[in-house]
């Protein structure tokens, strides 16, 4: 009975640590490529029913289906003391939401950014790769996608081509005389 209690308590978690709240020093440290998104994949799955993880420049958030957030925060000190960095969502809605938002472009540092939906897409093909993913965040991180995708066609935050580097060299085309002639 106990077990059958612990498995019904399973939800939807997420750990994250982003630009919102966390200098880019830090960021750094746990921004993960493919090879180390993988291993990572390998090493939770070990302690958990599903794990999957999304590492951008300015994210690494880690959602899986549990009924402990241990294992992610456990991930994390691997960093160094990092617990008033971590953003925890330790209820499905709030777990939800976050990525939805994230997919949407409303999360990024620049408002509306296209890249996140493609990052989204790889990271769960890496996750699907190592067998990480079960059915509760294969649905998720599915809807998460064709909300971004639908977000950016029927309202107009996807409707320029915004990214930090354009913001960047407008804020500089502004500020600098004869930027052409500039290296």
């Amino acid at each position: 009975m106990l077990i059958l209690q612990a498995m019904i308590q399973n939800r939807i978690i997420c750990a994250e640590i982003s630009h919102v709240s966390t200098p880019i020093s830090v960021r750094e440290k746990v921004a993960l490529n493919k090879d180390r998104s993988q291993n990572a994949l390998i090493e939770l799955k070990k302690k958990l029913p599903e794990v999957y993880i999304l590492s951008t420049c300015n994210r690494t958030a880690i959602y899986a289906y549990t009924n402990n957030n241990r294992p992610l925060k456990d991930f994390f000190s691997r960093f160094g003391y990092l617990n008033q960095y971590i953003n925890l969502y330790d209820d499905t809605a709030l777990s939800v939401k976050n990525l939805m938002k994230t997919a949407a472009g409303i999360e990024s540092q620049a408002i509306g950014e296209h890249q996140i939906l493609g990052q989204i897409k790889t990271s769960f093909d890496w996750s699907r790769e190592m067998k990480t993913m079960g059915p509760y965040l294969n649905e998720m991180v599915q809807k998460a996608v064709h909300t971004g995708k639908r977000v950016r066609n029927e309202t107009n935050i996807g409707r320029s081509n915004i990214s930090i580097a354009s913001i960047g060299y407008e804020v500089l085309r502004k500020q600098i005389d004869k930027l052409e002639d500039k290296t």
